[in-house]
């Protein structure tokens, strides 16, 4: 263990089996302490205390033989993380009757200062109370909120991570969180975009499927050539498909 390594040296009296130059007793040592505020090393620390013999820093991260993607995930796969249930009921008393803006101030402190075992699942959990002030801005338009969700989770995470960032001086990326696009806040704002996003797709398909196949073959062949055009952007959905579709039917 790397915790014992001190007792390990040349000098001493008991020789280590196998190893006839190194020679071992009882002395007292000393690990460098670390702050929990420093998540990774934290982790590698406590890792390091737990794992024998481990060859290199990615053979820490390996646990039952599957490679986790930060020593974080490696400690909460051995089991050596708290849950957390406590967090859970903080964030859920504070919803009841706290602003959104507050719960995001408390998300924010558990985050920073509290060793979450999982953040990521802690929002995944959490996110639609800390994001309601967001969601009611689409829904004072009458949309449909869930052609929405990604943007609105996003939108949430930007103050989020301010205050994150104004606290700790790190981004929500460097506590298992994909950064957030402060890009995408025009479509709050933006009637036009949020009209076309709220297109009735599953209606719309079906009308192309009932009248594609009564189309002449000219009109055929533009419907086709407009659909390979938008099948080859790299888009994740297309508000104009039923448009193009159906203008020549």
């Amino acid at each position: 263990m790397y915790g014992k390594i001190t007792n390990f040296l040349e000098g001493k009296n008991e020789a280590v089996s196998g190893y006839l130059e190194i020679k071992k007793d009882q002395v007292l040592g000393r690990v460098y302490t670390v702050h929990p505020g420093n998540a990774e090393c934290y982790y590698l620390r406590l890792l390091l205390h737990k794992i024998r013999g481990p060859k290199s820093f990615n053979a820490l991260k390996i646990v039952a033989g599957v490679v986790q993607p930060s020593f974080q995930a490696a400690c909460r796969a051995l089991g050596l993380l708290e849950d957390d249930t406590n967090w859970n009921s903080k964030l859920e008393e504070a919803s009841i009757s706290e602003s959104p803006h507050k719960i995001r101030e408390l998300f924010a402190i558990i985050l920073v200062f509290c060793q979450v075992g999982d953040p990521l699942k802690l929002w995944e959990k959490h996110r639609d109370s800390l994001a309601e002030d967001v969601k009611k801005q689409f829904e004072a338009e009458q949309v449909n909120i869930d052609l929405y969700l990604d943007i609105v989770y996003n939108q949430c995470l930007i103050p989020l991570e301010d205050i994150v960032i104004s606290v700790s001086g790190k981004a929500l990326l460097q506590f298992g969180f994909l950064s957030s696009s402060r890009e995408a806040g025009f479509a709050i704002s933006n009637h036009h975009y949020r009209k076309e996003l709220a297109y009735d797709t599953v209606h719309l398909s079906k009308i192309v499927a009932e009248n594609v196949p009564k189309l002449n073959q000219e009109q055929k062949e533009i419907h086709d050539d407009g659909h390979e055009q938008i099948s080859s952007r790299p888009v994740l959905r297309h508000p104009f498909y039923g448009l193009i579709s159906t203008c020549y039917l």
